[in-house]
Order: C-alpha cells, then structure tokens, then sequence
C-alpha cells in the first residue's frame, strides 16, 4: 500500500501529522490504545470506534482518506487530471435527478474524481481520452431512454453492500470500445 499525506491538506481537517501516525496504525490493522488522548481525539472525530481491547479505524472513514491522499497528489497532477477527467465525464451524462431516486445523473465533480481514483486502483489507469469517450458511448447508447442506464458514480465503480460483488460498466465499456457502433444500440429499434 502507497500513502502520501500532505500535512496540510490534513490540517484542513484539524488534524497533525501524529493524528495521522496514529490513524494510519489503527488503518493497517493495529489494535490496543497508542495515545489514549490522540485515540479519543480521533474517536470523536468519528474516525476511530472504541472497542473491547481498545480502539479500531472506522470503515466509514475510507472516503476521507482516500480525498485526503488525492488531494497530496496534487503536486504530481495526478488530483487535478481526476478533476478534468471528471468534468468532461459529468458533460456527457443528463443534467438533473435519475427518475424516481435522489441521485443526481453526474453527481459532483469532487465524487466523481474519488470513484475515477477508485477505478484506476482497481483497474488501472487509461488515458483521458478514454474515459470520456466510454462515458459518451454508454449515453448515446440508451438514445435518449435512461431509464435502465446508471448514474455517472455507479457508472464508474459499484459495489453491492448485500453480496460485496464489485462492479464497473466503465471497464466494460472501455475494454470493449471497437464493439460499439450505432447499428448494435438495442433503444434505436424501440417505438
């Protein structure tokens, strides 16, 4: 595993470089009480759960890690080509509200980079170009008819919370790019 933490983009949420040394123990697994005052600390910031035999990271805490290490990759460029990359994505989806849920069509730039720094480590990166060209395919193949097409976020990257099966119609879409054409897009025949 490759962490690199900027110490400033940690202070942006009140923490120090020993809050993270601690945190980054209890993500790797540790257990028992290190500091019990920076655990405590780190409880109530809800980052840490309290347990029998002292403290563990909290799952529910793995967006913010991972905003926190894009966001130190940003002298690498690698932050502010997820957000371009993002932005060109959201251009193709709907604008609004998925009929009949609460989810927006493109969700937020800043969500839509963490899903693509999830895809590109758990299935690798691609150039830009692709990304978007995926993202234009799999619209223009529901014709106008999004009913049965997913969300921008689920798009990229899904994971079933009941079984744990993971899934990316993104990596089908790239993967499977010299496929596509319009004589083979299904919604064109519907009446």
């Amino acid at each position: 595993m490759k962490i690199t933490i900027d110490s400033e983009v940690l202070e942006e949420d009140g923490l120090s470089m020993q809050d993270f040394s601690i945190l980054l123990y209890y993500i790797s697994g540790g257990s028992g009480t290190l500091n019990k005052e920076l655990c405590e600390k780190l409880r109530e910031d809800g980052f840490l759960m309290r347990v029998p035999d002292g403290y563990k990271f909290h799952n529910g805490k793995n967006t913010k890690i991972r905003t926190w290490m894009m966001k130190s990759d940003k002298g690498t460029g690698k932050f502010d080509r997820l957000i371009a990359i993002a932005e060109a994505m959201r251009k193709e989806f709907p604008e609004g509200r998925k009929e009949g849920t609460t989810l927006y069509w493109r969700d937020s730039t800043k969500v839509i980079a963490q899903r693509l720094s999830k895809f590109i480590e758990k299935y690798g990166n691609h150039p830009d170009e692709d990304f978007v060209k995926a993202a234009k395919n799999y619209v223009a193949y529901f014709n106008g008819n999004y009913s049965y097409m997913q969300t921008l976020r689920y798009f990229i990257y899904k994971k079933d919370t009941k079984t744990g099966d993971e899934a990316s119609q993104l990596s089908s879409w790239m993967d499977n790019a010299d496929q596509h054409t319009p004589d083979n897009d299904w919604t064109s025949t519907i009446v």
